[in-house]
């Protein structure tokens, strides 16, 4: 005789199940084959879960915002949800738990890469959960109903407003975690608080919220990092709310982001310049960024890069007859209108904006000719630490590039470009201008003067007008300065210096060296 598998009495289905143990997906599989099955079955299914599966199905009703698996989870499988706040740091012995870190997606989330603190936790609590994946019903439900403390945070320390803000709760419910004290103004351990995941996000109504509710003496940091972490997710209008608050240093570090797989890092103005975004750019100056502020980079430089630089790079001719005004320092304008002509020069019609970009800076009064007290050399290179560091220093990796104070004219000669050497010379460019450190270059004159170079690579018109400029051919090599040769053989100038000292060392060379023509015998 047999009997049907939803036909058999209760006791033997029960038994049935209880060799299903532990496996709970072959206890759910019966569960979902018959209706009779499910409703004699279920609460044996939440009990196993809650008993041996560590109440799987509360973390999975959480995360997916199914409330009314997460009831049965307390009322059939007596799921018991912690309801203390310490309940992340805290064990039940009431001792600390300890942090472990890893690299994650997550750390570079609200704009600061880096290592991800997590609190020695296996799960989230499932307010944390629900919070941070924008279930409100399941977070009112384990607040109002369960008892779940507001302050309650998840295993990288967030506090429910961070994760509220982050998952995008509904607004009733971000006031509800604000006016029951949250404390927002603390910082998680990887350093984040609500303001900065708010500013991230463009959330201006939020933001300023958080501004107003913030305490003063912790407002300071943590507006100023909120505003750079908005400008980097290109939140302009929380950018400028922040801005407009006060408190904010422009002058600062902003960070790096990615852009067709390049890394870059600058200031808040060199972001805006490098997004060409003309009207930031001026807010920015007009609320006290500074032209000049450069940072350290990885290449030794004796004039820092400066955004001047990079608006002249990218040929944004609005950009930088903004910028050149502001700038003060003289150096700089010039290695810019040096950048200027080098692009301008090897291009021969005058419409392109390369062009309009050096008339811009000749119209701003930029000097066209560096000092001879302004051509230093690159600071030392900072000691490295270890025997890496040492070898690094001993075989340095050098590559073919011109000197930082190549003077502008020297580029329009370089590319044949008579037209604008005309209009340096009538801006007031020395007609023997001279130079060092000319590497990128099919002339044997790395050192020189203009009028030598222009006829080794047979620009004779440029040649010409040089000398009816009043250009002296007879002024002879350069002074030599150490800090500043070219560190090749074939340098004119380091070659005469190696003459001279030969000379000085072994006069007696000189004298005893055969003259042309003659016998050694003679």
């Amino acid at each position: 005789m047999t009997m049907a598998l939803d036909s058999l009495p209760t006791e033997i289905t029960l038994n049935i199940a209880y060799y299903l143990y532990p496996s709970l997906a072959s206890l759910n599989a019966l569960c979902q084959t018959d209706k009779r099955l499910h409703s004699i079955l279920e609460r044996t299914l939440y009990t196993e879960d809650v008993q041996h599966h560590r109440s799987s199905s509360v973390s999975w009703a959480a995360r997916h915002g199914n409330l009314a698996v997460l009831r049965k989870a307390i009322n059939l499988g007596k799921a018991q949800i912690p309801t203390l706040k310490n309940y992340a740091y805290m064990r039940e012995d009431g001792s600390m738990k300890q942090t472990i870190s890893f690299r994650s997606n997550r750390g570079t989330l609200y704009g600061q890469p880096g290592r991800v603190y997590y609190w020695e936790v296996g799960e989230d609590h499932p307010i944390c959960v629900a919070a941070r994946n924008g279930h409100n019903e399941v977070v009112r439900f384990l607040l109002d109903e369960v008892g779940c403390s507001p302050h309650i945070k998840d295993g990288q320390d967030f506090c429910l407003l961070s994760l509220a803000i982050e998952g995008g709760l509904d607004k009733e419910l971000i006031q509800t975690f604000l006016d029951c004290g949250v404390h927002q103004y603390v910082r998680n351990i990887n350093g984040y608080c609500p303001l900065h995941i708010a500013a991230f996000k463009g959330d201006e109504d939020l933001v300023q919220s958080l501004l107003l509710r913030t305490r003063p003496d912790y407002l300071e940091q943590q507006i100023q990092d909120a505003f750079q972490s908005a400008l980097l997710a290109n939140q302009i209008p929380a950018t400028l709310q922040m801005l407009d608050y006060g408190g904010v240093n422009l002058n600062c570090h902003l960070g790096s982001w990615t852009q067709a797989r390049e890394t870059y890092m600058t200031t808040p103005l060199g972001w805006a310049v490098f997004h060409e975004n003309l009207d930031l750019v001026e807010k920015f100056l007009d609320n006290g960024a500074d032209v000049d502020f450069t940072l350290p980079t990885a290449q030794r430089l004796a004039v820092e890069w400066r955004v001047l630089f990079d608006a002249v790079e990218r040929s944004q001719a609005e950009m930088v007859k903004l910028l050149v005004k502001r700038s003060t320092n003289r150096v700089a304008c010039t290695k810019a209108l040096s950048l200027a002509v080098e692009r301008a020069s090897s291009i021969e019609d005058p419409s392109y904006k390369e062009y309009k970009v050096f008339r811009i800076l000749l119209k701003n009064a930029v000097s066209c000719n560096f000092k001879e007290d302004d051509i230093q050399p690159p600071p030392p290179p900072r000691p490295q630490r270890g025997d890496l560091g040492r070898i690094m220093c001993s075989y340095p990796v050098k590559h073919r590039q011109n000197g930082e104070f190549i003077p502008p004219i020297v580029h329009a000669v370089l590319n044949g470009n008579l037209r604008i050497v005309q209009i340096l010379l009538s801006y007031g460019a020395d007609v023997n201008t001279s130079y060092r450190q000319l590497q990128i270059t099919k002339s044997k004159f790395c050192c020189g003067r203009i009028l030598d170079l222009a006829k080794d690579l047979g620009h004779q018109q440029i040649a010409d007008f040089l000398l009816k400029c009043g250009a002296q051919p007879d002024l002879g090599p350069l002074p030599y300065e150490e800090a500043m040769q070219c560190g090749v053989a074939s340098c004119p100038v380091f070659r005469e210096r190696m003459r001279a000292r030969c000379r000085e060392l072994y006069p007696f060379v000189d004298s005893a060296r055969p003259t042309r023509g003659t016998s050694p015998t003679e």
